[in-house]
């Protein structure tokens, strides 16, 4: 049995732009608002940049499964958003903080490798994860998630491009082997699978493909791995989040390396042993 080649320390040039990390808890709205201004201040020392979302909803009754649209309302939902840079400028950090959630968004370009790696984003989760735990008096876990974006395109990938013909199928090894005759697979894109992981009850890992970039322009993808971990009833504590935190980002660096062929992650220079 042939033994597979051991996995790279780290790659020179992986396509990940950003790295999430959310933790979901139970939280009633009154105890989000008594305690937000404090959290607000407390944040915006770090983070100065406030560019909350704003999303409206339109909110309608149903009666026997059809929708009374007499009845339909709008509301206005904000999510908390907090960076070191402004939204043009591609946020760098940020934190994003609506009720009962805590997220922190790192983002990198192609070959920043200087304070973009997990080990980074994990470093000021714990901080701030505890001040947040410790603020809003968490008591209840919902779920756990870790979220890395790669996008592949001219600028990561730029080996598989022969004129504006985007070769998909020899950069992954998911969503491209499609039956019967054709030259080759073209935007748009987009497939899904969720698979169950072993190891760690509830635990769900999601791979995501799609087409993103400008309309009309160079075909490019954005691939999703997402590891979701729901929490049962059993203690935990701010050690126990960071350790399954650890866990869902092995079972990342384990995807990445299934999903992405042997010549794309040449292609993202492997660092030596």
């Amino acid at each position: 049995m042939q033994t597979p080649d051991p996995r790279p320390p780290y790659y020179k040039r992986p396509p990940v732009v950003e790295r999430v990390a959310t933790l979901r808890a139970e939280m009633t709205e009154e105890e989000f608002e008594a305690r937000y201004d404090d959290w607000r201040d407390l944040v915006q020392a770090d983070f100065p940049v406030d560019e909350s979302l704003k999303e409206w909803l339109l909110l309608v009754e149903e009666k026997e499964g059809i929708p009374l649209l007499s009845s339909a309302r709008p509301e206005l939902r904000i999510t908390p958003r907090f960076s070191l840079k402004p939204s043009k400028e591609q946020f760098d950090w940020s934190i994003r903080c609506p009720v009962g959630q805590f997220t922190m968004n790192m983002h990198s370009k192609p070959g920043q490798r200087a304070g973009r790696r997990y080990q980074n984003l994990r470093a000021d989760y714990e901080k701030w994860l505890r001040r947040w735990l410790e603020h809003f008096q968490v008591r209840k876990l919902e779920s756990l998630s870790l979220h890395y974006v790669n996008v592949l395109n001219r600028e990561t990938v730029p080996d598989f491009y022969k004129g504006n013909q985007f070769h998909l199928d020899r950069v992954v090894s998911v969503f491209t082997q499609v039956p019967g005759d054709h030259e080759c697979l073209i935007p748009p894109y987009y497939s899904m699978a969720n698979v169950k992981l072993r190891d760690h009850e509830n635990s769900i890992l999601r791979i995501e493909l799609e087409t993103c970039g400008k309309p009309g322009g160079e075909p490019a993808v954005k691939l999703d791995l997402v590891v979701t971990t729901v929490f049962d009833e059993s203690a935990w504590s701010p050690e126990g989040i960071l350790g399954l935190l650890d866990w869902q980002h092995e079972r990342i660096l384990e995807r990445f390396e299934a999903v992405f062929t042997p010549e794309a992650r040449k292609s993202f220079q492997p660092a030596a042993p």
